[in-house]
């Protein structure tokens, strides 16, 4: 798969993690793993 699409799929998760008010810093720092269903 192309290494692109992959980054911008990435970004998506991390842009949808910050829009249901998770922090920056906790996300990138591994607090909350991006693509986990935070429902678990």
């Amino acid at each position: 798969e192309d290494p692109l699409m992959q980054q911008i799929r990435y970004l998506d998760k991390l842009v949808d993690e910050v829009a249901r008010g998770k922090k920056m810093t906790s996300i990138l720092r591994g607090g909350d793993r991006v693509g986990v269903d935070p429902t678990n």
